[in-house]
């Protein structure tokens, strides 16, 4: 990759670069508070302002730090917004599903409790191209307890259908129709919200897992109506073994097999690659891929600031782990590439182009 050595090009990368810091600093404050347990801790209020205190408390962020505080206005850590119960409770799933309670073997499948004043990321990423593309993620709360349904096995929560599950399903449900192929099962939540749909004909689910299915069957299925069982076959099989195997044509394909982004990156590109020739022109839709791209972004900026350092291709030849072996991909798919403007630079870096490119990343 070659980039023009002028000063308003050197200037947006540089703010990139840190703005990347940021998001990452960002993200590990949130992973920190998520991953621990910090619920538990959470006294109640009545405001945005005490919610946001005590986030600050059981972190112990310290505010009087001038990057700190930087980091919290720009990437809004401080904003938390109140949301509505019955926003969620009204949810067509929620209304007929949630209400189960079922056990076998080491799984699991219960309600689970969000406590009022709980703050809870409650959907995907929200990215400020504006702003060199900071990452925003969406805080709530709710002003009462909200009841939701959850799977865990051998007592590690697997998924649970809450506003965080509702919210970024909204997109790929709006898109399908005709035939669709669901890669992940889940707790049937995109299945049932499709199969609601008169536009959809057919919905085939792979699911490696047949603990899950067999739970989901027993439980969960049986509260779906007739007309929406009869769009719905499930195949216990592996979603790539499928994929490779499979001639069906289908209108429309949902990739749901992956946890987070960051386990979820991976099985971004090797779909994409599969995928991308794909005769049959189906629509291809991925659970919070702006949470993806934004992953795929960071690498991205990492392998431009590493061109900018010096890096020659001797430095993208050795691979310690898969980090590695991505962005090694990403110098070679991208050597001859000429960088003159921050307009081209950020055409680049647009969704669009980031979609395109992890179709040959692995």
């Amino acid at each position: 990759m070659k980039i023009k050595n002028s000063t308003e090009l050197r200037e947006y990368i540089d703010y990139l670069l840190l703005t990347k810091e940021d998001n990452m600093l960002s993200a590990e404050i949130y992973i920190d508070y998520l991953s621990n347990n910090y619920c538990a801790l959470i006294d109640e209020g009545e405001s945005e302002k005490n919610i946001f205190n005590n986030f600050v408390d059981v972190l112990s962020l310290n505010l009087c730090d001038e990057g700190t505080n930087y980091l919290v206005r720009k990437n809004k850590i401080d904003v938390f917004k109140k949301l509505t119960v019955d926003d969620y409770v009204n949810d067509p799933y929620y209304q007929n599903v949630n209400s189960v309670s079922f056990s076998q073997g080491g799984i699991v499948l219960k309600k689970e409790t969000y406590p009022a004043y709980l703050a809870f990321v409650y959907d995907d990423l929200i990215i400020d191209i504006d702003d060199g593309y900071r990452e925003i993620t969406p805080m709530g709360y709710f002003t009462k307890d909200f009841s939701y349904l959850s799977l865990s096995k051998d007592d590690v929560v697997w998924m649970s259908v809450i506003p965080h599950e509702i919210n970024t399903m909204r997109r790929p449900i709006s898109s399908a129709k005709g035939k669709v192929l669901v890669l992940g099962l889940g707790l049937g939540y995109y299945a049932y919200m499709i199969a609601k749909k008169e536009n959809v004909e057919t919905i085939t689910i792979i699911e490696n897992d047949i603990d899950v299915i067999e739970v989901f069957q027993k439980a969960i299925f049986p509260q779906f109506s007739k007309s929406m069982q009869s769009k719905i076959a499930i195949v216990n099989d592996d979603a790539y073994a499928y994929l490779a195997k499979s001639n069906n044509i289908y209108d429309e394909i949902f990739v749901d097999i992956y946890h987070n982004a960051s386990d979820g990156i991976i099985h971004y590109f090797k779909i994409k690659s599969l995928l991308k020739n794909n005769e049959s022109q189906s629509h291809l839709s991925f659970w919070i891929e702006t949470s993806l791209l934004a992953l795929f972004r960071r690498q991205m900026l990492t392998l431009i600031e590493e061109q900018i350092n010096g890096y020659d291709e001797n430095d993208y030849k050795k691979e310690r782990n898969i980090n590695d072996k991505i962005i090694n991909r990403l110098y070679w798919q991208t050597k001859n590439l000429e960088i003159m403007s921050k307009e081209q630079l950020k055409k680049f870096l647009s969704d669009e182009n980031l979609k395109k490119l992890a179709e040959d990343v692995l």
